[in-house]
């Protein structure tokens, strides 16, 4: 396989809406009325992109503090509220955005949009309540550190896309970016990023409509106005271009029964032609059942590894394809080697026909379960609306899989596959492995990269 230089750029507009964007207000709505419940969604975009640098978590630290308490009502109160009106509420971040969301009983409703209005528009920034949130997530990030598969995922994608690409970063940060975050830094990103020129709202539910007017409306006139173009062009992500000139990376923790493995390349994107074809391509290869060929090669027939599978991580730009295996010590680089061979054979090949049918009609009598309920679809639209999607494009993606031909599939399949450059990130002992996976990459032993697991 020849490297290849993969080039994806994002504009501002892409991260942050043209300038109607204000004036247009996304809302995405789905009524369903079997449902007693109405599902909400609130998102600020940009989400972790907007953290300066060496302050990395702020966005998720601001996002915990929100759901901490607002000026008129303490945590234990707010959370009693919540409790009373039979909803749930919480926040989470992402690369893109920073997301408020619940569900509540239809009949509250009115009552739990307030809610929301409340804890979006009067922060209390209370500084013990800062403090300890500061501390409960340096205590998850530390926590990390004992997770192999984390780990290997967070340096998986800090090799691929490198320094300072959003998608390299945390999103919660590190022990020593949350440290220098203060409550000043807190609220002045609030005051940034909060107003209503990059808010989105989802819904889905009983209600109509017009019954988040009111809510549209508050969010609409947050703070208007928006930052100068020199402002919004900090925030552009950089070029995609593989960072990894090495194929092997071994994270240094000794006396590991079992590795963790994560390996792949960058992706494509989900607006990508190619994109319902490398699906099929991926359910066959790894995706999430016991006939793929993953599970058949590395867990049934061989036993290297109890689980595997690959999938293809969505962002805008692109972000990745990978695999995850967690084989000993001893059968890694065999393990690694089998799946580089299998990949190549993707590349060279494709799918047969039968494999093809067979994988398409699973994914198809599969896709059932991305609609099937009320939550599964807001987290469409959320998907949707971070990626600048339009709305109802998964569901279109599920048409154009019932439409694929073998041959037009093998086509996407082949372009793709036969230009990967498969980089792989293990936790394991160093003095166990990098012998055994130079060979396998066919490298020279210094070109075998080590890290320590504790590097921030």
């Amino acid at each position: 396989m020849k490297p290849s230089m993969i080039g994806c750029a994002i504009g501002v507009a892409m991260l942050l809406g043209s300038s109607a964007r204000a004036e247009t207000f996304p809302v995405h709505f789905e009524k369903d009325a079997t449902s007693e419940l109405d599902h909400i969604a609130v998102l600020i975009q940009p989400g972790a992109v907007s953290d300066p640098p060496g302050k990395e978590g702020l966005t998720h630290l601001l996002g915990d503090l929100l759901v901490r308490g607002t000026q008129s009502k303490s945590k234990a109160q707010l959370d009693e509220t919540i409790d009373a009106l039979g909803a749930r509420l919480g926040a989470e971040t992402r690369v893109e955005s920073w997301c408020l969301r619940g569900n509540v009983l239809h009949k509250h409703l009115d009552r739990f949009l307030d809610l929301m209005v409340e804890v979006l528009t009067e922060p209390s920034f209370n500084e013990d309540s800062f403090h300890k949130v500061q501390r409960e997530i340096q205590n998850e990030v530390l926590d990390e550190l004992n997770s192999d598969r984390l780990l290997a995922q967070h340096h998986f994608d800090r090799w691929v896309f490198g320094s300072p690409h959003p998608y390299s970063r945390s999103i919660k940060g590190t022990p020593k970016s949350l440290a220098s975050i203060t409550l000043a830094d807190v609220k002045n990103h609030y005051l940034k990023w909060f107003r209503g020129a990059y808010v989105s709202v989802a819904a889905v539910g009983p209600a109509e409509k017009q019954d988040f007017d009111g809510l549209v409306k508050t969010l609409r006139v947050l703070r208007p106005g928006r930052f100068s173009e020199d402002a919004l062009k900090s925030l552009v992500v950089p070029d995609v271009v593989r960072s990894h000139v090495s194929r092997v990376q071994i994270v240094s923790k000794p006396e590991r029964s079992q590795t963790q493995m994560v390996g792949g390349d960058l992706g494509v994107a989900p607006d990508d032609p190619r994109y319902p074809s490398l699906l099929v391509a991926n359910y066959f290869f790894g995706g999430d059942t016991f006939t793929s060929q993953l599970i058949q090669e590395i867990r049934e027939k061989h036993g290297w590894s109890y689980s595997a599978s690959s999938h293809f991580e969505l962002g805008a730009p692109a972000r990745t394809w990978q695999f995850w295996v967690m084989p000993t010590p001893q059968n890694a680089a065999t393990v690694y080697t089998r799946v580089i061979q299998m990949t190549e054979a993707l590349g060279k090949d494709g799918l047969s026909a039968s494999d093809f049918e067979r994988s398409k009609r699973s994914l198809m009598n599969k896709a059932a379960f991305s609609f099937n309920s009320p939550l599964k679809r807001l987290e469409n639209h959320i998907l949707e609306i971070n990626l600048k999607l339009q709305e109802g494009f998964v569901a279109k993606i599920h048409g154009e899989i019932r439409k694929l031909t073998w041959k037009k599939a093998n086509e996407a399949i082949r372009s793709y596959f036969k230009n990967l450059h498969v980089a792989v990130t293990v936790v394991g002992s160093p003095d166990e492995l990098k012998d055994s996976f130079a060979k396998a990459a066919q490298i020279e032993l210094d070109r075998v990269e080590t890290i320590d697991y504790r590097v921030e």
